[in-house]
């Protein structure tokens, strides 16, 4: 219960940086996205590697496997497992899904599951146990989400090598971006992506990350009485706690930054992106629902209501 908490609190300091679209990579960019919008089925199995540097030496890494299936016009299922690469341990395990009625998410670790009116709401909540995979393909599938998607706000601000099977794109500024390079590989039968690389790049050291993560455990004590009383309405547990548990893991991480080398001068996050098994012929309807364990706790709709108080 607590993950889900802190989950929600978490789409508070969310940011995302994307890049808008330049005019040689428009007749690509077309290709990629015809192919997956004009589609009425799609499937396919991903795994996603997630690498965090230090300089040049590696300090975290996740790997998430990932089914995907979807129908229009917004019938989707969608497993995801993510594990440490260090031990193999379950990070996140879960599923969300769209049976044409509502959409739901559950997670395996607290064996709940909650209900959302808007089933891109769903996508987005739970695509921040996948490196937001489990979004960006239905975003390039489903008609109403495929206008403007990521795919489309694509810029390269350097040099570019476009081939019949891929894109490049470097970005050298990255001073104001911090989206370092993404490599897009298609598939050789059609114009679906089979592999998809993203280096983000941020120039800081340890003191001015343990700064910044300071500041923000400052604002959240400050405001703690706001945050308590969202804590309460989500209903999952007692606020003080929870809310205590949220500082604790900020403090986590001020203690592991103070661990890394002071001469560090990077931090990369490179994502290895792979898709395969793809499928595009017709499915039941039935693929769609999603058989729970009997014992699955059923929290409603408290997460899509944080959420709505947020937009």
């Amino acid at each position: 219960m607590t993950k889900i908490t802190l989950s929600i609190v978490a789409l508070l300091i969310l940011h995302t940086s994307l890049l808008a679209a330049d005019k040689k990579e428009v007749g690509f960019i077309a290709g990629v996205q015809d192919t997956y919008a004009n589609a009425k089925y799609f499937s396919c199995q991903a795994n996603i590697i997630s690498t965090h540097f230090t300089n040049s030496s590696p300090t975290r890494e996740t790997s998430t496997d990932l089914y995907i299936s979807l129908k229009k016009p917004n019938y989707f299922l969608i497993r995801w497992v993510s594990k440490s690469k260090d031990n193999n341990s379950i990070i996140s395990e879960g599923t969300v899904w769209n049976n044409g009625e509502e959409s739901y998410v559950y997670q395996n670790e607290s064996n709940s599951y909650f209900s959302f009116n808007d089933f891109e709401d769903a996508l987005i909540f739970s695509g921040q146990y996948s490196n937001y995979v489990s979004y960006k393909i239905p975003a390039l599938f489903i008609n109403r989400l495929s206008k403007g998607n990521w795919l489309s706000r694509l810029l390269d601000s350097g040099s570019n090598e476009i081939d019949k099977t891929g894109l490049i794109l470097n970005n050298e500024n990255i001073t104001q971006n911090p989206i370092k390079k993404i490599e897009i590989n298609l598939s050789p039968e059609n114009f679906l992506i089979s592999k998809m690389v993203t280096e983000i790049i941020q120039n800081r050291n340890p003191g001015d990350r343990i700064a910044s993560l300071t500041s923000k455990k400052k604002d959240l004590i400050k405001k703690s009485d706001n945050y308590k009383t969202f804590l309460i309405e989500l209903n999952t547990g007692d606020p003080e706690e929870l809310f205590n548990e949220l500082i604790k893991s900020i403090d986590k991480e001020i203690e592991r930054q103070k661990l890394l080398p002071s001469d560090k001068k990077l931090e990369i996050n490179k994502v290895i992106e792979l898709y395969y098994n793809f499928k595009l012929g017709e499915p039941s309807n039935s693929v769609f629902s999603y058989e729970l364990p009997s014992n699955a706790k059923y929290l409603g709709g408290m997460v899509d209501k944080a959420i709505n108080k947020l937009k």
